[in-house]
């Protein structure tokens, strides 16, 4: 080994022969001089040492699984899978061969045979943990989750040991947003195998469930008993910031860079740190040194971008976006650099930055979500629907494009806009702003009596949002309910909540108490 990393590989070729000669109880040496042969295109002497090997281990599946191996090398399929299959022969449940031929069926694109591989291996050998977890993979790869969480149980059951199977329960569970059973994966997983790199997914698991300082306990045991480890500083560092703890996060960062000073995300999160307590010329330094580092990533100019644009030079903010975009080939990144113009008081000037992107690349669907939210924010309706109808024509199934195009139609008081809002509404009838807007416009053409369950049925699933609390009680004034609209606007008033409306919401609720009284 210590000859192979210094480069010096005849020698290594040279010591593995002494090895394999001196164990002959052990194949280990024989295979890891193959494997030296392979890498070097020496077929034959690889042979040699299989033939010689074949002498001293007859019966043994190794023998055809790495002649097998040698002839995958040689670009040889066909005997490949001759030697495979022989090697499982000689013994049934010998996993390398079921996965080598497993490997050669998915080549073929014939998954029904790689999973009959693993299913007729488990026949022979029910505890044998990596067929269940190759069979994951496989229902993985088809996306048929319920098969796949069954097979890892399965591949649990067979080996409460194995990490492999821990580790991805635990991810997939993070993946799915659940982080009770993320949080019981990781720690069944740590109990298990003893191994401390579950501290990670117990603590993320616990950040998942806003438990920022159970989160930063877990990573600081892990950082003790790994001390060495970047990943386990830069971990308690983000529980520290959700908990804002922000000079204990610049400690545990550093503590990261120190170990791995090419820490991009590290360095990141230190910059960030650094602009929420007001030293953004440190923090600015970090960002031009990320660029200096990696001139063609965008994450030291999003950075720098993020920084100006939270110190209000929304301006230069705006620049730094548009440069972003231009480096990652991403128009979305546009939407940025067009709501700092917004912010600077040029809108235009973002605008033309995505009109100009979209001419080039009309298909980038992304950018054009960005502009056409661009213009319904600063009232440029018209615009705005028509970048929404586009959006459409593209996908049939854009809910988003769907709502906003029902909304800003509605505002134009265009006769489509409760057609379109149903449309929205059949793709998705349990969303909230869906049900905000089909309900808003029923209201708004008259058929306020209408737009009372859905309105109401809205709030229930979002009960703080102002908005929709603001339709219901116009809704309720419609239909002549004043006491309850009065309530509901007492309610939006009291929550001191920032909407568009709140003058109007103010004028509402005088009249009507002056009218009830």
């Amino acid at each position: 080994a210590s000859r192979m990393g210094s480069g010096d590989e005849a020698g290594a070729i040279e010591a593995l022969s002494k090895a394999a000669e001196l164990d002959t109880a052990s194949a280990r040496p024989d295979v890891l001089l193959v494997l030296s042969h392979l890498r070097a295109k020496r077929f034959a002497e690889a042979l040699a040492v299989v033939d010689q090997l074949e002498k001293e281990r007859p019966n043994d599946p190794l023998i055809h699984n790495l002649r097998g191996t040698i002839h995958i090398a040689r670009n040889d399929r066909v005997q490949a899978r001759t030697h495979f299959s022989k090697a499982l022969q000689v013994k049934p449940d010998f996993f390398p061969a079921a996965s080598n031929l497993a490997l050669l069926d998915m080549t073929d694109k014939d998954t029904k045979a790689a999973r009959s591989r693993f299913e007729q291996l488990l026949k022979h050998a029910p505890k044998e943990s990596r067929a269940w977890l190759a069979l994951a993979a496989l229902d993985a790869r088809e996306k048929d989750e319920a098969g796949y969480l069954a097979n890892l149980e399965k591949a649990k059951q067979a080996d409460n040991k194995n990490v492999q199977v821990h580790l991805l329960l635990a991810r997939y569970w993070l993946q799915k947003q659940d982080g009770g059973k993320a949080l019981s994966a990781a720690r069944e997983g740590l109990n298990s195998t003893g191994r401390q790199e579950f501290q990670e997914w117990v603590g993320l698991s616990q950040l998942l469930l806003n438990d920022h300082a159970n989160a930063a306990g877990t990573f600081s045991r892990w950082a003790e008993s790994n001390p060495n480890n970047p990943m386990a500083y830069f971990r308690l560092a983000q529980a520290q910031m959700r908990g804002n703890d922000n000079k204990a996060a610049l400690q545990s960062l550093d503590k990261a860079l120190a170990l791995r000073a090419d820490f991009p995300d590290a360095s990141l999160n230190k910059a960030m740190i650094l602009t929420r307590l007001g030293r953004s010329t440190e923090a600015i330094k970090i960002a031009r040194s990320v660029q200096a580092s990696a001139p063609k990533a965008v994450s030291g100019y999003l950075l720098e971008a993020d920084i100006l644009s939270h110190d209000k030079k929304h301006t230069e903010a705006a620049k730094l976006y548009a440069k972003s975009a231009q480096l990652s080939g991403r128009g979305q990144l546009l939407g940025r650099a067009y709501q700092a113009y917004i912010s600077a008081g040029q809108p235009q000037e973002g605008e033309k930055l995505l009109e100009q992107w979209l001419r080039d690349h009309p298909k980038d669907l992304a950018a054009r979500h960005e502009l056409a939210r661009g213009q319904l924010q600063i009232n440029r309706l018209r615009e705005a629907s028509e970048n929404y109808r586009v959006l459409i024509r593209a996908n049939p199934q854009d809910l988003v494009a769907y709502n906003n195009l029902a909304w800003a139609l509605g505002e134009l008081k265009a006769p489509d806009a409760l057609g379109i809002a149903e449309q929205a509404l059949k793709l998705a009838p349990q969303n909230a702003a869906v049900l905000d807007t089909y309900g808003w416009q029923l209201t708004q053409a008259g058929q306020a009596k209408r737009g009372l369950p859905y309105l109401r049925d809205a709030l229930n699933r979002n009960p703080d949002n102002p908005d929709i609390r603001w339709h219901l009680a116009v809704a309720l004034e419609k239909t002549g309910d004043r006491e309850a609209a009065i309530v509901e606007l007492d309610r939006l008033l009291a929550s001191r909540a920032q909407f568009s409306h709140e003058s109007q919401a103010r004028d509402l609720l005088a009249r009507l108490k002056g009218t009830a009284r």
